[in-house]
């Protein structure tokens, strides 16, 4: 056990793995959510034969920014619910881990809001960014940019595999007893 930890640190796969089943669950609901969000607003799309235009092309923008929206917000929302009860979202049940506080205590509710803002709340924000169009876009890509580099933080970090959302919170994940 790495010094300053209050439990056996998993290595980075694991959590990478938790992350993914994590993930794997919000992609449905997210499909789901896309699903909805398409039927709803591109069948308002019409165009007009006689006059050349085109019509509700306005809601198209809703169609792609809304699920993100959505989804990033219900993401952040299940992260903070889940890690409120026992420090454990369904990947860290299924990889054996727990997110503690620093000294090893149950992390505080202000203190998973914090972490569930960047990330996976992150997600919430790039749906926003798309109301900005191309300087969204733009905008976007820093977003994702740095959720690359706050996973990478996971491999470079020795010896508690931080990210920088944990930094943030001063939290660490450590393997379930």
């Amino acid at each position: 056990m790495p010094p300053g930890a209050p439990g056996p640190i998993p290595e980075w796969w694991e959590r990478f793995v938790a992350r993914i089943i994590d993930g794997v669950i919000f992609g449905v609901i997210f499909g789901v959510i896309a699903a909805i969000s398409t039927a709803i607003f591109v069948s308002s799309i019409a165009y007009d034969v006689n006059t050349g235009q085109i019509t509700g092309a306005s809601t198209a923008v809703l169609a792609t920014v809304l699920p993100a929206l959505v989804g990033g917000l219900l993401y952040a929302a299940y992260d903070v619910v889940m890690h409120s009860r026992n420090g454990q979202t369904l990947g860290k049940i299924v990889m054996k881990t727990r997110l503690v506080a620093a000294d090893g205590s149950k992390p505080d509710q202000t203190t998973l809001i914090k972490r569930a803002l960047i990330y996976p709340g992150v997600i919430a924000l790039y749906g926003l960014l798309g109301f900005l169009g191309v300087i969204g876009s733009i905008l976007g890509l820093a977003v994702a940019v740095f959720t690359l580099v706050d996973a990478i933080f996971i491999l470079t970090d020795t010896p508690l595999r931080r990210a920088l959302h944990d930094k943030w919170t001063n939290t660490i994940v450590v393997k379930a007893q």
